[in-house]
């Protein structure tokens, strides 16, 4: 079915204290599937945890990667797990891709309704988690960053519901249209960008930040 999109798995974790290199920090990073149904509230999966300075909280409750760029990162050398999350996202789908994901786009799944809020910012942890230094830079500048939803509706659901599209943002700001503005300075689309009013609220202060240092 068009504008459907099935799910590999629903990934959850607990908080760990990690180490790489000269960092000591907390993640959950490594979440692994959950085969029972369960409950999407408005900061999360019930049950997940998250550190909130990436993922987390009512504007970052649900992370979500396309397994579609899993040959992608084989061919670059990651090792995946055979099960669990390829970069501790919440949900591993397929077929969403950032080119189709658009900011501020509703989805259901399950009993719960979505909306994309913003992609999401590569960093070190995913890099510590397969020891590749230069793991979250190359995810930044190939644009297969994942994204991050806000929960509009909480409800149960199950790795057996599909993400179905609901509802198009009618500005079709693309997650990877947001990545060129951060990652490739696609200055003339910044202003598009920051016209979404369903953008993140921490996500739009960053584009600010790369449109005033234009200025200056």
């Amino acid at each position: 079915m068009k504008n459907t999109y099935p799910l590999r798995s629903i990934n959850v974790a607990k908080i760990v204290t990690k180490t790489y290199g000269d960092k000591v920090f907390s993640t959950a990073v490594n979440k692994m599937p959950v085969l029972d149904e369960v409950l999407i509230t408005r900061i999360g999966i019930q049950g997940d945890e998250q550190t909130p300075e990436y993922h987390g909280g009512e504007e970052k409750a649900l992370c979500l990667y396309a397994d579609d760029h899993r040959d992608f990162w084989l061919n670059y050398g990651v090792s995946f797990l055979q099960e669990g999350a390829l970069f501790g996202e919440n949900l591993s789908s397929i077929g969403l891709i950032e080119e189709e994901a658009c900011i501020g786009d509703v989805y259901s799944l399950g009993q719960a309704i979505i909306q994309i809020s913003q992609p999401r910012i590569p960093c070190y942890k995913i890099a510590a988690k397969y020891g590749l230094s230069d793991l979250a830079s190359v995810m930044a500048k190939e644009g297969n960053t994942g994204f991050l939803f806000r929960v509009l509706k909480e409800g149960v659901a199950s790795v057996q519901d599909p993400l179905i599209l609901q509802e198009r943002h009618p500005l079709r700001v693309s997650v990877s249209q947001v990545n060129r503005v951060m990652y490739h300075d696609d200055q003339a689309s910044i202003e598009r960008v920051l016209s979404v009013d369903a953008l993140s609220e921490s996500f739009r202060r960053e584009v600010e930040k790369r449109k005033e240092a234009k200025k200056n």
